[in-house]
């Protein structure tokens, strides 16, 4: 029979693993356009920070910080949400 142990420590790789590949993916990435360094994703308009609130360290927490979330909002088309530490160029 298989330990519980060894199932626990096959979820948590694959857990990690798949976290990786967010990462890689550029999952919930900041854009970043010739004009502007943190871009809406759905207006293009700079974005600026919001206050962080708890779930948002829980959430970090859970990614073992992997992305880094912080909250932005778009004051042009009012978009709140989370986006990650890192960078994507747009093209």
């Amino acid at each position: 029979m298989v330990d519980l142990l060894e199932i626990f420590v096959f979820l948590f790789f694959l857990y990690l693993l798949s976290l990786c590949l967010l990462r890689i993916k550029f999952y919930k990435s900041r854009l970043q356009n010739k004009i502007y360094s943190n871009c809406c994703p759905v207006c293009s308009k700079p974005l600026d920070r919001h206050k962080r609130k708890r779930y948002v360290k829980e959430i970090n927490t859970l990614t073992l910080n992997i992305f880094g979330f912080k909250r932005f909002y778009c004051i042009n088309c009012k978009w709140i949400g989370l986006l990650a530490k890192y960078t994507k160029k747009i093209k």
